[in-house]
């Protein structure tokens, strides 16, 4: 048998070349047709086959839209349809199947792409779900289940929620974790300005930076998909001023929520925590930076800088890491960051941790002549403290100066900040202020997804670079 797990989101047009795709217009038009914007397609996928094979297609489809579908597409290609409930807001569920050759199954689909989105009903929404459930040889059988949105879409009162299961399901698969390593992702980032949702592992957390209270949305939410997400915990946090308030609470969580819980994350575990301020002990989008800094670190001497709860540390001690060197000025961050490598069998006493300045530590490492494989610098946009006021616009220069002194010969930097002002450009373009292009050969790590996409302006910048 041939196929492919498909379970990622796609639209019927990225199915194959073959499928002609709608221009930018289109696309922007077919969005303002339904609220949860473009069709999609999920489920099994085959690959090219002599063989032919059976689909069994789940359809969620407008009823004015499906009888036109039957009229016109269906009987070209000799479809059975079974109904498995009509009375589902304005869409029929309808499970379809049909024999096809692989060619056969390429101009089915195109023709379907064609017929939903080029043709011109007037007022019906053009928009639809389909998900094949089961993919059949002669001698062997694949079954899918259907995602997880189409239990929302089917209830008007869970309706609201059908765009956040989306890109639960898309990030899910875009990411392609392994579940035996990794449980934690974030499931809703910059798609809604004002509110974020983070799962980590059975615990979900939402942070809301609107003065709207979206507490009931969030609480009913999770009543409602728990089961189906794995979760048995939610926490809502109201994030006055986008998080910069200290005064900031968490304002409702599940009345058993943990105080402390561990995720799994490149296999290690992490250790968050729900009373320690604003975050929860670790920052989801750095988890393919760490996973680099895990397998690039054997017998490396690595030196992790703002370290906080020294998530690069554990990435790099768990990767066999010779030494790593954890700075950071609180000194209850680098006790987390203890526990962290103790969680994992890693004994505290083989790495070293200091509370102090950065700025101060470099300095120090200089005069003593010390030296680093790999150095980790992911610095906060703005800090104060009672010395002095730290803006990474104002910084970034003197202390790239003073980790460049501290490489190996073929050492490598990997900088990392979250400052909104720069782009990716302006964030490289102030690093080779001060670093020399002819010294340095610049590389990057492909992050994982679920935050933004590919094409969108990432709020995280990184760069890598290597010694040359």
């Amino acid at each position: 048998m041939k196929y492919i797990n498909k379970a990622a989101l796609t639209n019927l047009n990225s199915l194959t070349p073959t499928v002609s795709t709608p221009n930018k217009e289109e696309l922007e038009e077919q969005k303002t047709k339904h609220p949860l914007g473009q069709s999609f397609l999920s489920g099994l996928v085959p690959v090219e086959s002599k063989e032919d094979f059976k689909l069994s297609i789940d359809l969620l489809i407008q009823s004015k839209l499906l009888k036109k579908f039957k009229n016109t597409i269906g009987t070209k290609q000799n479809l059975e349809y079974k109904e498995i409930d009509t009375k589902s807001y304005e869409y029929e569920y309808v499970k379809i199947s049909g024999s096809f050759s692989f060619k056969s199954f390429l101009q089915a689909f195109a023709s379907w792409e064609r017929f939903l989105f080029r043709k011109n009903f007037g007022r019906i929404k053009n928009f639809y779900f389909a998900h094949i459930s089961c993919l059949e040889f002669d001698n062997s059988k694949q079954e899918s289940q259907n995602p997880i949105y189409w239990k929302a879409i089917q209830q008007p009162s869970q309706e609201a929620f059908v765009s956040w299961l989306i890109h639960y399901e898309f990030k899910k698969n875009l990411c392609a974790l392994d579940p035996s390593e990794n449980d934690s992702l974030r499931i809703l980032h910059k798609e809604e300005n004002q509110l974020t949702i983070d799962k980590y592992s059975d615990v979900l957390w939402f942070s809301c930076f609107s003065k709207k209270d979206q507490s009931q949305l969030c609480q009913d939410f999770f009543e409602n998909f728990k089961t189906d997400l794995g979760l048995n915990y939610y926490l809502y946090r109201k994030m006055i001023n986008r998080g910069t308030d200290p005064e900031s609470k968490l304002r409702h969580q599940s009345q058993d929520a943990p105080k402390e819980w561990l995720i799994k994350e490149n296999a290690y575990q992490i250790l968050l925590k729900l009373d320690q301020g604003q975050s929860s002990g670790i920052f989801l989008d750095q988890r393919a930076n760490r996973r680099f800094i895990k397998l690039n670190s054997k017998g490396k001497k690595v030196l992790n800088l703002f370290s906080y709860t020294c998530g690069f540390s554990l990435a790099a001690a768990y990767g066999g890491a010779a030494e790593c060197i954890s700075v950071d000025t609180s000194k209850a961050s680098l006790e987390w960051g203890k526990e962290n490598l103790r969680i994992n069998n890693i004994v505290p006493e083989k790495h070293s941790f200091f509370a102090m300045e950065t700025e101060r530590f470099l300095k120090l490492a200089e005069k003593k002549g010390s030296r680093f494989d790999i150095i980790i610098c992911d610095p906060p946009s703005f800090a104060r403290n009672k010395k002095k006021l730290f803006k990474i616009e104002n910084e970034i220069g003197p202390l790239l100066d003073q980790i460049q002194k501290l490489l190996s010969p073929d050492g490598k930097i990997l900088f990392s900040l979250n400052f909104e002002k720069w782009t990716q450009d302006e964030f490289e373009a102030e690093v080779f202020k001060t670093l020399d292009r002819k010294k340095f050969r610049k590389t990057y790590i492909s992050p994982d997804g679920d935050y933004e996409a590919p094409d969108l302006s990432p709020i995280l910048k990184s760069i890598l670079l290597q010694k040359v």
